[in-house]
């Protein structure tokens, strides 16, 4: 589903430049009915793709990792299965996906693997653990599990969840970026759909989830929005772009998106139907 049309996101950027994207988010969350964990939720960082990488909880407006104190591979099942990723092929310890930053949010997790989110889990109190990010626990997932794989493919990066984020291209062994010239809500339906993560919310460009490092490896991309992939989709070719990481792409998709418990107001249309009226806060 294409959260209402293009008229309404330019009138929520134009009139909330600093906001929109959340006011989509929370709007998006009222009409699907999609809702986070009470306002936390799940994330993968710093992996080989989408569905492997240290574990992330957001609580208490930031992100912060997971404790690999009895971390093991029932952890890993109920964050493969609430991120969408498959079954868990293994869970890391030893912050073998790089160390994070900030309040480590669980420990002592203890899951039995048939839980619906990490949150459900027995653990210690959110925020309270005796560890050091030398501890930070991970995940790997059987949706593109192979880190071995030297062809291209596509992920997410620095985004709310793992639905959203800026969008990067796995190619001769090096993850890049994706310019944004001409990048539209097409362009970002078929990256949602290539990672298993719904329809499109929103295309973002402008570095709008940070810049990225590396190579700009697409520019120009012009989908159509049925393609399987996003290097199905015309575009100037892998490796030509006159970009900087300033213009990168990302998208926001209909799957695992923050619910509107975590904006700080909450966001609703009056007067008019689902996707028109009075935006009122």
């Amino acid at each position: 589903m294409q959260l209402c049309d293009s008229g309404l996101r330019r009138f929520l950027y134009k009139m909330f430049p600093e906001t929109g994207v959340l006011i989509l988010l929370s709007l998006a969350s009222l009409l699907t009915g999609t809702a986070g964990n009470n306002g936390t939720l799940i994330r993968l960082v710093n992996g080989h793709n989408n569905c492997s990488g240290r574990v992330e909880v957001y609580y208490n407006g930031q992100w912060g990792t997971v404790c690999d104190d009895g971390w093991g591979v029932a952890d890993a099942q109920v964050v493969c299965r609430e991120l969408g990723c498959g079954v868990a092929l293994s869970a890391t310890t030893h912050a073998q996906f790089g160390q994070g930053s900030g309040n480590i949010a669980l420990d002592d997790v203890a899951c039995v693997g048939t839980e619906t989110s990490l949150l459900n889990c027995p653990a210690a109190n959110l925020g309270s653990n005796n560890c050091d990010h030398s501890e930070d626990a991970g995940v790997v997932c059987s949706v593109f599990s192979d880190p071995d794989y030297k062809g291209t493919r596509v992920r997410l990066a620095n985004g709310f969840n793992n639905c959203s984020g800026r969008v990067e291209v796995y190619h001769a062994g090096t993850w890049g970026t994706v310019c944004d010239d001409w990048w539209v809500i097409d362009d970002a339906e078929v990256v949602c759909k290539q990672v298993g993560c719904g329809a499109a919310i929103s295309s973002t460009g402008s570095a709008w989830f940070g810049e990225g490092n590396g190579p700009v490896w697409l520019n120009d991309v012009r989908c159509m929005g049925s393609e399987p992939s996003l290097l199905d989709c015309s575009s100037a070719g892998l490796g030509s772009q006159r970009c900087t990481h300033a213009e990168d792409a990302g998208v926001i998709c209909a799957g695992h998106h923050p619910s509107s418990s975590l904006l700080s107001q909450s966001v609703r249309l009056a007067g008019g139907s689902s996707c028109s009226g009075r935006v009122e806060v």
